[in-house]
């Protein structure tokens, strides 16, 4: 793997104001790791911190991006989050202008397409939420 990593965007079919992730500071086979935050007006909600459901979709995006750049090969290019199992909120908001750690780590693939990944978020270094994340890659 070469010391550049990829951006978002050339990994996920997400488009502007709906990609959460700022930038990837890890990726291998086996996991992907980014940082993030929610600025001011973000999703257009000035001086309202982001519901911390919105975790669930930040930590999709990064499934997302481990598929997007480690299964292109096999004609996987996007996925659909199919499920959730404990995913457990710790917070109830997302903290504004705050850096947040995303990280994935697959736990499970299928020759179908079937990925499963725990995932976390954090910010810093404190829980925001964490769970299992079932995606089907397309």
């Amino acid at each position: 793997m070469s010391d550049t990593l990829p951006t978002v965007p050339e990994l996920i079919p997400h488009r502007d104001p709906m990609i959460f992730l700022q930038h990837l500071t890890q990726l291998s086979s086996e996991s992907v790791q980014a940082r993030t935050y929610f600025p001011q007006g973000a999703l257009g909600r000035d001086g309202i911190e982001p519901s911390n459901a919105w975790s669930l979709e930040i930590v999709s995006q990064a499934c997302a991006a481990f598929i997007g750049h480690n299964c292109q090969e096999e004609g996987y290019r996007q996925g659909r989050l199919i499920k959730a199992t404990n995913w457990i909120l710790e917070q109830t908001t997302i903290p504004l202008h705050e850096e947040l750690t995303v990280e994935a780590t697959l736990t499970m693939s299928s020759s179908l397409g079937l990925f499963v990944f725990t995932g976390t978020l954090a910010s810093n270094s404190q829980r925001l939420a964490h769970g299992q994340i079932s995606i089907l890659a397309q």
